[in-house]
C-alpha cells in the first residue's frame, strides 16, 4: 500500500509541476518560475540529501 500512496503522491507533484511549468511558458514567466522552484526545493544541508 505504502508504494502505491508514494507513487500516486509522486504522479500527482509531477503533473501539477508540468502544469506550472506550461502556463508559466505561456505567460513567458518561466525562468521567474525556475527559479523561485528551485530555491523552495534545493537542498539545503548535505544531511537532508540521500
Amino acid at each position: 500500500l505504502g508504494l502505491r500512496l508514494i507513487t500516486l503522491h509522486n504522479l500527482h507533484f509531477y503533473l501539477y509541476l508540468m502544469n506550472r511549468a506550461r502556463t508559466e511558458i505561456e505567460r513567458q514567466s518561466f525562468d521567474k518560475f525556475r527559479r523561485a522552484f528551485v530555491a523552495e526545493y534545493k537542498t539545503r544541508d548535505a544531511t537532508t540529501a540521500a
